[in-house]
């Protein structure tokens, strides 16, 4: 049927696509004046929408998502009817009808997904709270159960399905009361034992650890195994405390017949060493068990993993993101206890990752975080942990509030840190969910470690041309945008762009790299990398960098110099990279280029006491993780990690977004955590948002300068 709004007709709205995914095709001169705003032609009208699609075959617009809630009476006002389809799923419903966001259980029964339908994206998003998480390439948001209701009732202005409410009530539900609470959050943040009254206060809580145990725990390690053991989830102690040992230590206290690890792909090999090391699988409730170490290159897609009846899975975590399948098999495997070694790997919500990793934990009877670096910029980031375990909605209620109550928002929807309640938030964690302790409060015998900057004076040509380059990429888009609508990016549009042009910043940083290869080489020319009597090196010295292109350079240059080197980076080969650090650690290699991302985490480099950062990041938790590969338990010699900083590049931002960053870290764990080496604090430097930021507004500026002085002249 055909239904008349009005006595003028302008166009058409043909009703299209399905009850969940209901489309408009707009058939209207898309030079038309608006009847109600002569100023604005439908062409305009409709890419203001939050939803729309243009069709060139057939010069027609799709709109699926319109922006408010009264669609039948907005399109009258138009001129515009509706074409309600004859026959298909959409017969018999008005556009009220589909306008509300739909949701449905996840088949899987992990949380939510919600259409936004007929009323968009934004004001869908708006209405399901900052717990919601757009999955793009589904174009539907993914909300856990315990953001559906609001102060218990379920979110108004969405379809919801019928045992919602009973879901959401069941995930915010109180822990149980153990009467432990307050013995457990003392375990978690005592450095010995002499802190809760000795040996003989603990005599009864210490046989908890069994005989078999073959590895000496230290004091403060038994301690955290026991504070897990009575209800806290999350393992936080700093760098180098030997989390896996502990984690280990749980297992066999709980009696895990099935342990699942995952965790980088460079510490697989470590993780099965340690659990020989203990006797896990010839003692306990996993004897008899085997070790499986799931190596990525030798699964076929079309044979699932012979998975043993007990025993220890480890599966490098990249390997859960490339083989969905195999997350199922492990859930339906069934662990008593899954731990995520280096766990802040997935602390992004929403991420493919971090949605393996609550998937598993769903289907595993106890879940372990394992992370010395739980946040590293963002409240968000701890969220994403919580979750894992299980204590976001019993002790914050939901995604949302815990968002709200720890976060704001900034225009880009990034969540920044809410400053005067993150001392609040490091309280909480302490009472209720992590297992922390420094290494100043509990190795206070271990080596210390020192920063030091060497500011460089480089050549600025290659690196001012890459900023040339971005500056008129830039330029481009403002010319298209003028040619388009006749003037210069709206502040929103600005906003909108810079959400993607944050990509430009590695380019900068790449750019900044190249110029300190020179210095590098150096630097490791200077660097006594001799070998002893014995041909052992007792000084070797690490490289660290980021970016491919500057990593090749090094290579370039250490191979030109004739000095051998080893190398860990996205190109080693998986089994290659253990046997690269027992060399070093032996004394058989004197220089080690690594990379950053690939190797800051989860491997032992302490025979090293000198490092060099070629590169540095804009995070202090990830610098601080590259560090602590030798400052860590098993050091001897103070550690020495210096960062060559070229002057005139975005290093010396970087140094500026380490220093505040080092200030929100510290407000939540109570701890110096700034690793800024530049003293920043009569300099205004900004973020990377910030470097793009500025370009995009300045070019900006000039071009709504142009028409002006056209006018004046």
């Amino acid at each position: 049927m055909t239904t008349t709004l009005m006595s003028t007709r302008v166009g058409t709205v043909e009703l299209t696509g399905s009850i969940t995914q209901p489309e408009l095709r707009l058939r209207v001169p898309l030079d038309a004046p608006l009847p109600l705003d002569g100023s604005r032609t439908f062409q305009g009208w409709v890419k203001g929408l939050p939803g729309r699609a243009y069709d060139r075959s057939t010069r027609s617009w799709t709109i699926t998502g319109l922006g408010f809630e009264h669609p039948s009476e907005e399109l009258a006002k138009l001129g515009l009817w509706i074409d309600y389809p004859q026959n298909g799923p959409l017969v018999g419903y008005s556009l009220e009808d589909l306008t509300a966001p739909m949701a449905r259980h996840a088949p899987d029964g992990f949380g939510l997904h919600i259409r936004p339908r007929l009323l968009g994206k934004d004001l869908a998003g708006d209405l399901l709270g900052w717990g919601a998480v757009w999955n793009k390439d589904e174009e539907w948001f993914e909300l856990p159960h315990t953001d559906a209701t609001v102060r218990g009732t379920l979110r108004t202005g969405v379809v919801w399905p019928a045992d919602t409410l009973e879901k959401s009530f069941a995930a915010r539900a109180p822990l149980p009361v153990t009467g432990f609470e307050a013995f457990a959050a003392a375990l978690g943040s005592a450095p010995d034992f002499a802190a809760l009254g000795g040996t003989e206060a603990l005599k009864e809580w210490l046989s908890f650890i069994p005989d078999w145990f073959r590895m000496d725990l230290f004091e403060y390690q038994t301690l955290g195994v026991l504070s897990i053991a009575l209800g806290h989830r999350l393992l936080a102690d700093d760098m180098g405390l030997g989390k896996t040992s502990q984690a280990l230590a749980v297992a066999a206290v709980l009696g895990a017949e099935r342990m699942l690890v995952t965790c980088p792909s460079v510490v697989t090999g470590a993780w099965k060493g340690e659990a020989d090391k203990v006797g896990i699988l010839v003692n306990g409730a996993m004897d008899g068990g085997t070790t499986l170490v799931v190596n990525p290159k030798k699964m076929k897609r079309d044979k699932p993993l012979e998975l043993p009846e007990k025993g220890l899975v480890v599966v490098p975590d990249s390997t859960l993101v490339a083989r969905p399948e195999l997350v199922e098999q492990l859930r339906a495997w069934a662990p008593d206890l899954f731990v995520y070694d280096e766990a802040h790997r997935a602390k992004t919500l929403g991420s493919k990752r971090g949605t393996a990793a609550l998937k598993l934990a769903s289907s595993s009877k106890r879940t372990i975080p394992a992370t010395g670096t739980p946040m590293f910029a963002s409240p968000s980031e701890i969220a994403a942990l919580l979750e894992m375990v299980g204590m976001l909605g019993p002790l914050f209620g939901s995604r949302d509030e815990f968002l709200k109550r720890y976060c704001t928002q900034d225009p880009f929807g990034r969540f920044r840190p809410r400053r005067g309640a993150l001392e609040d938030l490091g309280n909480q964690m302490r009472a209720h969910v992590w297992v922390r302790r420094m290494k100043t409060d509990v190795l206070k015998q271990l080596p210390g470690k020192f920063r030091n900057a060497v500011a460089l004076e480089v050549p600025l040509a290659e690196y001012r041309r890459a900023h040339k380059d971005i500056a008129e990429k830039i330029q481009g888009w403002v010319d298209k945008v003028v040619s388009e609508t006749g003037d210069a990016p709206t502040d929103e549009m600005v906003a909108e762009y810079s959400k993607g042009v944050i990509r430009f910043v590695s380019k900068l940083r790449v750019a900044a790299g190249l110029t300190k290869i020179d210095a590098a080489a150096e630097y490791v020319r200077l660097h006594d990398t001799a070998p002893d009597e014995d041909e052992l090196h007792t000084r070797p010295l690490i490289v660290w960098f980021w970016h491919r292109e500057v990593g090749a350079s090094l290579r370039e240059s250490f191979t030109k110099d004739g000095r051998p080197f080893a190398v860990i980076d996205a190109d080693t080969k998986f089994e290659v990279k253990d046997q690269i650090v027992a060399d070093f650690q032996a004394g058989s290699t004197a220089i080690l280029l690594a990379s950053i991302p690939v190797a800051n985490a989860g491997i032992t480099l302490t025979r090293a006491q000198d490092m060099v950062f070629a590169e540095q990041d804009w995070t202090p938790a990830i610098l601080s993780q590259a560090e602590d590969r030798a400052h860590r338990i098993g050091q001897t010699e103070n550690v020495l990690a210096t960062s060559l900083i070229a002057l005139g590049t975005l290093d010396e931002h970087i140094q500026r977004s380490l220093e505040k960053k080092g200030h929100t870290l510290g407000a939540v764990y109570q701890t110096d955590s700034n690793v800024a080496v530049l003293d920043n604090s009569n300099d205004d430097l900004m973020s990377a948002a910030d470097v793009i930021q500025q370009m995009v507004d300045e070019l900006i500026t000039k071009q709504r300068r142009k028409p002006r002085a056209r006018a004046a002249a």
